[in-house]
């Protein structure tokens, strides 16, 4: 019981914790060509008093259900990924009902209606510039108003967000409508996103293998435009690049899953990096995954407004162990040295000339790997790092 209102309800400041891992993450994960990826996600939670709970869509829960709201940020690199923050999305209905706060101790600071967009923000805010980077990408979700978009341009900030297949846009790169001499001239038309990849032939795709995957080489297929997208309000939206990537299983020549993505780079940005931020959302994904099932924020029951943002932060302090302690066991010492297959070869000729007995020897070379195992199994120990295979409890 002390525990559970620890966690629960209990005062105490986790942003000292959050800073700490944002400096970790910083260090081991930090790189000049990294993305910070906005990532929303849903919470399914019963009961009217818990916290930030109305019938809403659960975002990758996909489905409507009675949920809790929450929008994260994390950051993604060559080098690795993890979360770093999260906030949650308070409805409307919350934010006007007093008593209903109070009662779930919702802090005053966190009281007001703000979307999960202006979440990303006031979190691009505080930690942009602690964490290096140099593209911003979200889910369709975030990518789905024009404002947020133009948002972050006006920031500074090279973005590349998934918009949905419906999303209506002109193409820049195909001819204007021939001109009658009479009324207004004709504009180019306005298509989805969807009805125009579906429209375009083989020869505008361009193929890059991503990386290797278990069962070969992962490849993909994208093409780029510049394109003018139309706005909520159905106005004429501002100049940006449309990127279309799809998957493409090289054994059964079948298309897989497609991403749309508007981006306000410049046209010549090249198409591997283009694509390398694409799948930046979907590595976060991994660490969301991780943080519900090893985590245990998938069975996690807090009501109360402090308590959630603590669980939160204590998840993400043990998702970021889980990611660095499997770093460390990708450290290993070899398990054989120079000097030792030196040695060893040298045994062999002896041997295969019989030019000695073969127990003493064999005998000898054991003791000696032995010693060298459990040096480096202290010397792992002692710098905290997962020690290397245990080669004396082999077999010789």
């Amino acid at each position: 019981m002390p525990l559970q209102g620890c966690i629960g309800w209990g005062v105490w400041a986790d942003a000292p914790l959050r800073q700490e891992l944002i400096g970790q993450v910083k260090t081991h994960v930090g790189h000049a060509d990294g993305v910070l990826v906005c990532d929303p996600s849903g919470f399914p939670t019963s009961g009217r008093e818990s916290v930030g709970v109305p019938r809403q869509w659960g975002g990758r829960l996909g489905t409507v259900d009675h949920c809790q709201g929450a929008m994260s940020l994390g950051s993604v690199s060559r080098k690795g990924q993890s979360l770093v923050d999260t906030r949650l999305s308070l409805p409307k209905a919350w934010t006007k009902d007093q008593a209903r706060l109070d009662k779930a101790g919702v802090p005053k600071a966190s009281r007001a209606s703000r979307t999960r967009h202006q979440l990303a923000l006031e979190m691009l805010a505080q930690n942009g510039t602690a964490l290096a980077h140099r593209w911003m990408a979200g889910d369709d979700e975030m990518g789905r108003p024009a404002w947020c978009r133009r948002r972050l341009a006006a920031l500074g900030e090279r973005s590349m967000l998934a918009v949905p297949s419906h999303t209506m846009m002109r193409d820049l790169e195909t001819p204007a409508p021939a001109y009658g001499g009479q009324g207004r001239p004709p504009q180019r038309p306005w298509q989805g996103v969807a009805t125009w990849t579906t429209a375009l032939g083989d020869a505008a795709w361009r193929r890059l293998d991503v990386r290797d995957g278990s069962t070969g080489p992962l490849v993909v297929e994208v093409v780029t435009r510049r394109v003018v997208s139309r706005t909520q309000r159905r106005q004429h939206g501002d100049e940006e690049l449309v990127v279309v990537i799809r998957s493409r299983d090289r054994a059964q020549e079948q298309v897989v899953p497609v991403d749309d993505s508007l981006s306000n780079a410049a046209p010549e940005t090249p198409l591997g990096e283009l694509a390398r931020v694409a799948k930046a959302a979907h590595r976060l994904d991994e660490c969301m995954q991780r943080r519900k099932s090893e985590a245990g924020l998938a069975d996690e029951e807090v009501r109360h407004g402090t308590g959630w943002q603590q669980q939160h932060t204590l998840s993400f302090l043990a998702t970021w162990f889980l990611v660095r302690d499997t770093d460390r066991g990708k450290k290993w010492t070899p398990a054989v040295t120079l000097p030792q297959m030196r040695q060893g070869m040298a045994m062999l000729w002896h041997e295969a000339c019989q030019c000695g007995t073969r127990s003493p020897r064999l005998q000898e070379c054991q003791q000696r790997f032995q010693r060298n195992a459990l040096a480096r199994f202290y010397h792992g120990k002692k710098h905290n790092l997962l020690a290397p295979l245990n080669l004396y409890k082999r077999q010789c």
